[in-house]
């Protein structure tokens, strides 16, 4: 079916015109090796449970592929060039390709042409694109019916209020006013001659201003400390962990600064605690290394300080400790997926007006 689309024809770029179309299709069959279809609906079922969604799941979908209840063999040509590219793809994914580009063109040249040559044979293996709609829809319908009734999906009454839904929150952060995060910079600058020029470097073309802020390309100046991803955890273990202790003040410690020629960070501990009068209990940060980016080089970006630790431990970072951790505090925020940030669990539709900054840090 691949090969029966003209040139240039599909968006994904995986058509007749593409000159190793058919290793592509032998690359995605390898990405399922040594795992059945049972073991494969059931990965799916425990990712879904670990981010909160299981219960989305009553049953797979199910659509027909194969034809023939009974399969036949397979043409023994064509047989042995599928192994043979299977073969050469599994040295691949183990790094022990070893093959020329022109020998797996060879192959790619000779599945073509086998898959030519057994058209008749491959296309009565398979059930009609119409017969695989049908069912599709079948089990569709039924699903979008249930959801059109529920409480929270009403897609024939959209005149009913229907409670909203939670806050998709793409990171939690400790956010801290970037004139204290500077004023850490010119102390440290006074303490330690390499870190001085360092600053110095960094600084050539951003002048101190009279707001007490490095400016220039480079100075992060929404400085905060991640203290967890959505990659890391699921939206409800999020809101379950966070809603309770969102816009409130938490105390930071800086123990160090590190930097490279690429990028510099203050290492931080962060507070067990909030600095309410109702004290709550604030989650570790998720990062191996928490803390603060505040500058990165024009070809490098913030999410490169989480190196930084191991950089130094390979001589390739400069690190400065303080003789004493100086005493930052700064508020837990939720940013959406848009870079919004806020400072209530149910603040979906009221973000504030931060400006948006990268949140990969």
């Amino acid at each position: 079916r691949v090969l029966a689309r003209p040139p240039n024809s599909h968006a994904g770029k995986l058509d007749r015109g593409t000159d190793n179309a058919c290793m592509i299709l032998i690359k995605f069959f390898s990405f399922y090796r040594n795992i059945s279809a049972s073991e494969f609906e059931d990965a799916i079922k425990k990712k879904l449970d670990s981010v909160g969604l299981g219960s989305c799941l009553k049953e797979a979908i199910r659509v027909p592929f194969f034809a023939p209840e009974k399969l036949p063999d397979i043409p023994s040509d064509l047989n042995d060039a599928l192994i043979q590219a299977l073969q050469v793809q599994f040295g691949c994914d183990k790094g022990r390709d070893g093959k020329s580009t022109s020998y797996i063109q060879d192959i790619e040249t000779s599945l073509r042409s086998l898959f030519e040559t057994h058209k008749d044979f491959l296309n009565d293996l398979a059930v009609s694109k119409d017969v695989s709609q049908k069912a599709l829809l079948s089990q569709i319908s039924p699903l979008l019916e249930e959801l059109s009734e529920s409480e929270s999906i009403n897609l024939f009454d959209p005149n009913k209020k229907t409670p909203p839904a939670p806050l998709k929150i793409k990171l939690v952060s400790i956010d801290i006013d970037a004139k204290s995060v500077h004023r850490v910079l010119q102390s440290c600058s006074e303490e330690s001659a390499s870190l001085s020029t360092f600053l110095s470097t960094i600084a050539n073309t951003c002048e101190h201003s009279d707001t007490g802020l490095y400016t220039g390309e480079g100075f992060v100046t929404k400085t905060h400390v991640t203290v967890v991803h959505c990659n890391q955890m699921n939206q409800k273990v999020i809101h379950e962990s966070f809603d309770a202790i969102v816009g409130q003040s938490v105390p930071i410690n800086i123990k160090s600064f590190i930097w490279s020629e690429k990028v510099a960070a203050l290492a931080v501990e962060v507070g067990t605690e909030t600095e309410a009068e109702v004290k709550y209990t604030v989650p570790a940060p998720q990062n191996a290394f928490p803390h603060i980016t505040v500058w990165h080089a024009k070809d490098a970006n913030a999410v490169m300080s989480n190196q930084l630790p191991d950089m130094f431990e390979r001589g390739r970072a400069e690190r400065f400790d303080f003789s004493q951790p100086l005493k930052l505090r700064g508020t837990i925020s939720f940013w959406d997926s848009n870079n919004n940030k806020h400072l209530r669990p149910g603040d979906e539709k009221r973000p504030t007006r931060d400006s948006k900054r990268s949140t990969d840090n």
